[in-house]
């Protein structure tokens, strides 16, 4: 019985110290389960908080959104669940506008712009040109930048293009449909007459669809987008707008190289100084349009939107019978249909589409049917005389010989005009010179050959 109590005591001290060295666990595991989660816990919020700091640096060093605000960091909130329906939508229908249009980030284009040490001092000097030695000039250009730019952007942003491009017109003419430079480049895109017609631009004595700041951007854009696929670069595409494709092939092949730094530099002998700053102009330009009060513009009154209806009308009109069909000034439908270069709609067209205010349309239609026909169009009757052809009248009239054709469809089949024949003509006291009518043509020079 000793031996029993005894041996109960060993076995009970030996459970004891047993315990005391290798303890049970009995809980689970609950310690480790809890570190487990607190580690979870901290990643999350280490997580959280890296992608908070990091949004918070690519909005420091964004300019270009700082004005956003709230209303910015709510957006890039959205942005995922945006971009989700955006991807579906877009492969349902290509045509589809699935890019927030207000979000604006020059670095889509030119990545490197405010890295690169070259480039930031251009893109210095430029600001200090704008905002110091023509400011009162270039705030002209902001203010009227605001008819075009919603329209411009939304062309843009339909032919797959950034919509950062759309202040090339800033630095190209100050967004003015009527600029006519030295090198003859017309409208708000600056286009030269060869490069206007390639991209269906039309041009005549009557119109000039350059100027027209919906028709050529349509063209501009598709201008940049064959630029942009033939040297996969948007800085490269710019500075071909600016001064051809050729010029900027040849001088990438002579250097050998494609890196805009060596571009820009003043070594480069091979494109003009012009062609050299026109990039780091442009950013300029972009970085005070898309945030003017940074840059000192405040109180700036930009122009109203542009806003019309469209009217089809099947005969030439005068544009102030058009005005007054719409209640309002010549001035107005002339500003609203800049491409118009005369007196009225052109009259070698069956069907012209004219513009006027918006809400004016039933207005307009009301008002032209109680205007006659015959009070529509205004022209001058020419008595043809004996010694008169074709060639001397229209000299005689300072205008080409098709303007004579046009007004007088009836005598194109005729080789020769039969004196007594009454012809329209312009009317004088209409009569719009525009500076093509001027230009000189370039005289050939032959030279002899030495034998």
């Amino acid at each position: 019985m000793k031996c029993a109590f005894n041996l109960i005591n060993f076995l009970f001290f030996g459970f004891i110290i047993a315990l005391s060295i290798f303890p049970l666990n009995i809980s689970g595991d609950t310690g480790g389960s809890a570190l487990t989660t607190e580690n979870i816990e901290i990643n999350q919020n280490n997580t959280e908080a890296s992608e908070s700091e990091n949004a918070e640096l690519v909005k420091s060093t964004n300019p270009l959104n700082a004005s956003e605000d709230v209303e910015g960091s709510a957006l890039s909130a959205e942005n995922t669940e945006t971009n989700q329906n955006n991807t579906e939508t877009s492969k349902s229908d290509n045509t589809e506008i699935t890019e927030p249009i207000h979000s604006f980030d020059l670095r889509t284009i030119i990545p490197d712009y405010n890295s690169n040490e070259i480039i930031s001092k251009a893109v210095e000097r430029h600001i200090n040109f704008f905002t110091v030695r023509i400011r009162d000039k270039f705030i002209q250009w902001l203010e009227r930048a605001g008819r075009y730019v919603d329209n411009m952007k939304e062309i843009l942003i339909m032919k797959g293009l950034p919509k950062e491009l759309v202040f090339l017109p800033l630095i190209e003419s100050g967004f003015n449909t009527k600029a006519y430079s030295r090198m003859r480049a017309v409208g708000p895109w600056q286009f030269i007459q060869s490069t206007a017609k390639k991209y269906g631009l039309e041009i005549n004595w009557w119109i000039d669809e350059r100027r027209d700041p919906i028709k050529s951007t349509h063209a501009a854009a598709d201008y940049l987008k064959d630029l942009y696929n033939m040297f996969n670069s948007w800085d490269l595409a710019m500075m071909a707008y600016n001064a051809g494709e050729g010029k900027v092939l040849r001088a990438l092949k002579r250097l050998k190289t494609d890196d805009i730094e060596k571009l820009i530099t003043r070594k480069n002998r091979y494109l003009k100084r012009e062609t050299k700053e026109y990039v780091p102009k442009f950013i300029a330009a972009s970085l005070i349009a898309y945030e003017p009060q940074k840059f000192g513009f405040d109180d700036l009154e930009f122009h109203k939107p542009l806003e019309f209806d469209e009217v089809e009308i099947n005969s030439p009109m005068d544009l102030d019978v058009i005005a007054k069909a719409a209640a309002v000034d010549t001035k107005t439908i002339r500003e609203l249909n800049p491409e118009i270069k005369r007196w009225c709609t052109p009259p070698d067209m069956e069907i012209y589409r004219i513009r006027i205010p918006k809400g004016k349309k039933d207005l307009f239609i009301e008002n032209l049917n109680n205007i006659p026909p015959e009070e529509r169009f205004t022209y001058e009757s020419y008595k043809v005389s004996n010694k008169d052809t074709l060639h001397k009248i229209a000299k005689r009239w300072r205008i080409p010989v098709t303007v004579i054709y046009d007004l007088n469809p009836e005598i194109k089949d005729k080789k020769y005009l039969k004196p007594g024949t009454i012809l329209k003509m312009p009317p004088r006291d209409k009569m719009i010179f525009d500076p093509d009518d001027f230009k000189k043509k370039k005289k050939r020079v032959y030279r002899k050959r030495s034998v």
